[in-house]
């Protein structure tokens, strides 16, 4: 059975996370079913089935509100992609942005958002291009906590810096983390080490940060069968 969601516009403001996630996703992409849902987003199907559920509960339907709600949806979706092309016509006018665009795009999970949104961080690629000074500019970058012999927590991010950038890197490590196999393999390989969602998640952010300074450092595009060797061993 085909889940669909109907809500309230209004109602956007008031959800939690998940809903508000899969709200977004509908107003850019156009109505879509719990499958495909979970299959763009990354998350957890149960998780989506259960969170377009809630939404369905949450409207008092009826044919003329679901008529409008449907124009809405097309109306944004229209003005998404006018804004996407505009973004994408102000990079291609400028031969160096265009270039380290497309070495960025080159990275699993990235697209013109992340894109966008890391060009304007580092000033269009100049500046915080250290993988660390990024990751801790976006908050993603591990701290311990330490106050004599007798404080010590585990590592952990603190969650500040900007944080829709954060939000698009978290969504590009979901999606590497389902639909890509190495980075499958290496998320499956921290769960099993004992390591929480979000902290393997978070690793793989910090992984695909690692390969964005490196494909901008190199001028050359992401490979996958691409492996580091140190100086050390080939000298």
């Amino acid at each position: 059975m085909r889940a669909k969601a109907n809500f309230r516009l209004v109602d956007v403001f008031d959800l939690p996370d998940l809903q508000r996630e899969i709200v977004l996703y509908l107003a850019r992409n156009g109505p879509a079913d719990a499958a495909t849902l979970a299959q763009d987003t990354g998350l957890d199907p149960d998780e989506v089935k259960n969170a377009l559920r809630a939404l369905k509960r949450k409207a008092v339907q009826t044919p003329l509100a679901n008529r409008l709600f449907e124009k809405n949806i097309r109306r944004l979706h229209k003005d998404i992609q006018a804004i996407d092309q505009a973004i994408e016509e102000l990079i291609r006018q400028d031969p160096t942005l265009r270039k380290n665009a497309g070495l960025v795009n080159s990275v699993p999970g990235v697209g013109l958002l992340l894109t966008a949104n890391l060009m304007v961080i580092t000033s269009g690629f100049n500046n915080h291009l250290k993988p660390r000074s990024l990751a801790a500019y976006l908050g993603i970058c591990p701290y311990e906590h330490e106050s004599g012999s007798s404080v010590h927590t585990k590592p952990r991010s603190d969650r500040y810096g900007n944080g829709k950038a954060r939000k698009l890197l978290h969504l590009a490590a979901r999606s590497t983390a389902t639909h890509k196999h190495n980075f499958r393999a290496y998320y499956l390989r921290k769960l099993a080490e004992g390591k929480p969602k979000r902290v393997a998640l978070n690793n793989i952010a910090n992984r695909l940060l690692r390969i964005i300074c490196a494909v901008l450092r190199d001028g050359a595009p992401y490979c996958e069968t691409h492996r580091s060797v140190h100086p050390a061993l080939v000298a």
